[in-house]
């Protein structure tokens, strides 16, 4: 757990079809694994939506990256998407190889009813975005 307070921005990339303002709150810890630093990890982040304006995140979890090529993507069973279905509101991971801005294929491969974000954990700031809004 990082002694620094969690901060978030919210990305507006160049290509955005349109774009909503949304208010994050975190009332939890991001589990960051300081042991495994070279892999992109990935979480789950559980809560809810107030009015489309505030997302409150309650809970991370971390999943598990199966995805071949750790150190620069990943991906996530199907079966961790159906287990946390009724609760997940976005997914974080980390770009330990590469810049705080979603890939292309970060933002093809992001279900379109969730946001997306980066996590840094040097600074414990996450920079979110919106997939769904995303013109690719």
């Amino acid at each position: 757990m990082s002694d620094i307070e969690l901060t978030s921005t919210v990305y507006v990339p160049d290509n955005l079809a349109e774009y909503d303002k949304y208010l994050v709150e975190f009332y939890t810890d991001i589990p960051y694994d300081y042991d495994n630093p070279t892999e992109e990890q990935v979480f789950f982040c559980l809560g809810h939506w107030d009015n489309e304006e505030v997302l409150y995140i309650k809970k991370v979890v971390p999943i598990k990256n199966i995805a071949e090529d750790k150190q620069n993507k990943f991906e996530v069973n199907p079966l961790d998407y159906e287990k946390y279905s009724n609760l997940l509101v976005a997914i974080i991971h980390t770009h330990p190889n590469h810049n705080v801005f979603p890939s292309d294929e970060d933002v093809k491969h992001l279900p379109k009813d969730i946001i997306g974000g980066i996590y840094q954990p040097i600074t414990n700031h996450v920079v979110w975005w919106n997939a769904y809004k995303l013109d690719l």
